[in-house]
């Protein structure tokens, strides 16, 4: 992610210019969640973060995060693997 004269982008580079449109412009609120994923965080925090700082209830904001990780996902800008619950006893 960039920003450019105030506006956040994902510039696709490398390999990814393959798999996804070479830009894709972020509003403030995915530009957030985006530095969240580049953080490392968890989704039940960044729900929760979301959920404080714009002011809306967790299950929305559960449901925007999940939404836009799905966006990104489709446009090939994130891969989501699932955790491996196998070797949990």
């Amino acid at each position: 992610m960039e920003t450019i004269c105030g506006t956040s982008l994902l510039i696709a580079t490398l390999k990814a210019r393959k798999h996804c449109p070479y830009v894709m412009q972020l509003n403030e609120a995915a530009a957030y969640v985006w530095e969240m994923l580049f953080q490392g965080k968890m989704l039940d925090e960044m729900a929760a973060r979301i959920a404080d700082d714009f002011e809306m209830s967790e299950e929305e904001a559960n449901d925007a995060l999940k939404s836009f990780l799905l966006e990104l996902e489709k446009d090939n800008y994130l891969i989501i693997e699932e955790e491996d619950k196998s070797d949990e006893t």
